[in-house]
């Protein structure tokens, strides 16, 4: 059993529909909410769907709406994914010691041997996050204004819940990024649970409301479609659906939390911190400015809407370092933030010599809809021009920045926003030059290297994990000293290798920390290109 902490961070949302597959997670059968109330047992408070994902309805089912939470059945005789329910709810909430972190069981029929036949429930994965709230607190908080607070007895504050992914274990395995990664979705949204059950009592409530029934009916299901649509995203049933649809479709989903605490869920690894962007670099946001607004928490700090306001294909962060009187490391945080969030990616900037092109799997199904979405775009800023296929078609010959811009809209600010809204997209890319290295390629005049004498520390830097002798050997026969050897040596392992860019800004800082004299970007160069026979140039999209 995996243990861990109780993680808060955020999961992201995507912009573009084209970035994203239709089904994230196919093998997400369900979703099941228990808890415990004081004095009483553990209990099923709902389960969504109502039929299970690629599961058989069970007699009796048919008068149940149809894509609707089954409600509670703390007492019902049934069954919860083939367990019957009392167990399920003791199943999911083990003791204390085992709460407030990652939880997984497995029940797996495993192969077929005999005559036994196994029907759809023989192979479940459960993934959760218990939670002990038996701790929490009344917290002082003055009401807001319009809100009425209902302050509830700590003897009727839930104890213990429990939010349940059930998956079938045959399409996912325990150890596959998504299923391992799935508890942070319950631990996230339990937190958020907490502390508005902490501020108002916001879960007992819901818990004892749906507990007010003992079956699901359709009386219930005619009261909640009838109230205000705010309040029906306060339910905790549409928080549960809402979270799960998100999930299944696209492994993420924003929720507001009683109509208070937005909370960000998605099945993606939160341990992978994006890399601080470097100063000569670009931020560049996935998703429009105003849909990223609306995902903000109100109490987002100021300097991240300022830094969103202000990013742009073509401004450095550098640039931005003197425009919003901020210190580097607080852009690179915040940066790092919006791409681990998927609102943004980090890419060299656009300079007028930048060359461009139509990005690569763009497909005709894909600029359709793209089309459409820019046709929208411009008429809400009350625009005409540029048309969409005029400017996709002036991007295919691969042509600069400055080309570009002469093509299409002479005015800089309305093309820069035309050029950022191609980038979000997906549609518009940077070409970039690569390196190839070959050895097997060099020349045999060039490629004696016996008796040639390797610095000892470039030896055990790259040799043998990095480069083998042979190629440590043959790159010693290219250099005329010790520093372009190492310069050498990285540029295989970090450029070549690596498929990383060479004409950007990081081969400009390996250039700088390699060569210490002035002219050092005209030197690098001249090397790799009297070395073309083991270094083969190509261009792509990047």
């Amino acid at each position: 059993m995996a243990q861990g902490p109780f993680l808060t961070a955020p999961g992201f949302a995507v912009y573009s529909q084209a970035h994203v597959g239709c089904t994230c997670m196919d093998s997400l059968l369900g979703v099941v909410f228990v808890a415990q109330l004081p004095a009483k047992q553990p209990g099923v408070v709902l389960v969504y769907p109502s039929t299970p994902q690629d599961a058989v309805e069970d007699p009796g089912e048919e008068d149940m709406p149809q894509g609707s939470p089954r409600s509670p059945i703390v007492e019902d005789p049934g069954t919860i994914f083939g367990i019957p329910a009392p167990i399920f709810a003791k199943m999911a909430l083990p003791d204390e010691v085992l709460c407030n972190r990652p939880f997984y069981l497995e029940i797996d029929g495993g192969r077929r041997l005999t005559s036994h036949v196994h029907d759809e429930f023989s192979h479940l994965h459960f993934v959760s996050f218990p939670c002990n709230a038996s701790e929490l607190s009344r917290v002082n908080t003055p009401p807001q204004e319009g809100e009425e607070l209902d302050p509830l007895d700590p003897r009727d504050r839930v104890q213990r819940f429990n939010i349940v992914h059930v998956l079938d274990s045959r399409r996912a395995s325990r150890t596959e990024t998504h299923t391992s990664t799935l508890w942070q979705v319950s631990a996230d949204l339990a937190r958020a649970l907490m502390s508005e059950e902490a501020r108002v009592g916001y879960l007992s409530k819901e818990i004892r409301r749906l507990g007010a029934a003992s079956q699901w009916d359709s009386r219930l299901h005619s009261q909640a479609e009838c109230l205000p649509e705010q309040r029906r995203r306060l339910t905790l049933e549409q928080l549960i659906e809402n979270m799960f649809e998100g999930l299944h479709r696209r492994g993420h989903r924003s929720l507001r939390v009683n109509g208070t605490i937005l909370c960000h869920v998605c099945v993606f690894p939160k341990l992978e911190d994006p890399a601080p962007p470097m100063a000569d670099q670009a931020l560049v946001l996935t998703c429009s400015r105003k849909e990223l607004e609306l995902e903000m928490p109100m109490d987002s700090a100021d300097i991240v809407r300022r830094v969103i306001d202000s990013v742009s294909p073509v401004v450095s962060l550098r640039e931005l370092m003197v425009r919003l009187a901020l210190p580097l490391s607080t852009l690179q945080r915040v940066s790092q933030r919006l791409v681990y969030l998927k609102k943004a990616r980090v890419m060299d900037v656009f300079r007028p010599n930048t060359r461009v092109a139509v990005a690569s799997g763009v497909n005709m199904i894909g600029f359709a809809l793209a089309s459409k979405r820019f046709h929208d775009w411009q008429k809400q800023r009350k625009a005409k021009e540029p048309n969409f296929f005029k400017v996709a078609e002036a991007s295919r010959g691969g042509c600069t920045l400055r080309s570009l811009q002469e093509q299409l809209c002479p005015d800089t600010e309305d093309f820069s926003k035309v050029l950022e809204w191609f980038v979000a997209e997906g549609i518009v890319a940077q070409l970039a030059s690569y390196y190839h290295f070959l050895p097997s390629r060099a020349r045999s005049s060039a490629s004696t290297s016996s008796g040639v004498r390797v610095n000892g520390t470039i030896h055990s830097e790259f040799c043998p994990d990095r480069l083998s002798e042979d190629e440590l050997q043959l790159l010693a026969t290219r250099a005329k000293d010790d520093q372009q050897h190492r310069f050498l040596c990285l540029f295989v392992v970090d450029f070549a290798r690596a498929h990383r860019r060479a004409d950007g800004c990081e081969f400009e800082a390996l250039v700088a920390s390699s060569f210490e004299h002035s002219g050092e970007q005209t030197e690098a160069k001249t090397v790799i290109e009297q070395n073309s026979d083991i270094f083969v140039p190509y261009v792509c999209t990047c």
